[in-house]
């Protein structure tokens, strides 16, 4: 008598094991641990939920499944839970207020809220991403504060409340923070309010960051690209680029009326 449990053990490994070489040899193997670890854990996952159902359906049968009916049913459910997934990552993808593509080897994360702190978890969403080179690591981080209909932000105002609130929160750390004039920079369609900024203390420079800021109808939106000195300078030409091919999306105008 076959074992159902024994059978979705088996094809669970084994589909998950054909994707991910499937993957990697069409794609290539994932630059960072992290891509790597990532997609192993959806394939196992999704492939580990499709071989639930195939237990659970097997076991409400009264005769004994064979493996080839296994087998067959647990590719139907790892069919049926892929689409799933990539239908819910597009409907995900639609709600998200900006779209923004990055090179391979930077490390991407979509998080809720403006920051970490609870607070502000319904404040806003951001995009994160990580890129490690050998003179130290660069982050850039995409925010957007939801606006209200009536908001009219001072664009101006709010990124030099940034800059002091930086550098205000490095002094108590005995470091000081140099500030460039705030400027107006073209990008993609929009115009942003840009700013560099440099920390440094009695050892030498710490940290250099670009924070950049726009408004759009439905977000006040900041892009900041933060990292060490080498790696600011080595990557601030790719921030730049990811500027110019940033996307928000626009809420649907109001239906046209007639008298």
């Amino acid at each position: 008598m076959q074992n159902p449990a024994t059978q979705a053990l088996t094809f669970w490994l084994i589909a998950a094991a054909l994707i991910l070489l499937g993957l990697f040899s069409v794609l290539g193997a994932p630059r960072t641990p992290d891509g790597a670890g990532e997609a192993v854990g959806r394939v196992l996952a999704q492939t580990g939920v499709a071989a639930l159902l195939a237990w659970w359906l097997a076991r409400r049968r009264n005769a004994p499944w064979s493996w080839l009916q296994f087998g067959a049913v647990h590719g139907i459910a790892v069919v049926a839970v892929g689409l799933l997934t990539v239908t819910g990552r597009a409907r995900a993808d639609d709600a998200f207020p900006f779209t923004a593509a990055f090179a391979q080897d930077w490390t991407v994360e979509r998080l809720a809220g403006v920051s970490s702190a609870p607070q502000d978890q319904a404040a806003g969403v951001r995009q994160r991403a990580r890129w490690n080179g050998a003179d130290g690591a660069a982050v850039i981080e995409i925010t957007c504060s939801w606006r209200q209909p009536d908001d009219h932000p001072d664009v101006g105002a709010q990124l030099r409340g940034v800059a002091k609130g930086m550098s205000d929160g490095l002094s108590k750390q005995g470091i000081t923070l140099d500030q460039d004039a705030i400027r107006t920079v073209r990008k993609g369609h929009r115009d942003w309010l840009q700013i560099d900024l440099r920390a440094h203390d009695a050892s030498g420079p710490r940290l250099v960051q670009t924070v950049a800021m726009t408004s759009t109808p439905r977000c006040l939106a900041t892009a900041t690209l933060s990292g060490t000195p080498q790696a600011h300078a080595q990557q601030a030409a790719y921030f730049s680029s990811v500027l110019d091919h940033l996307h928000f999306q626009e809420p649907a105008p109001p239906p046209s009326t007639r008298d």
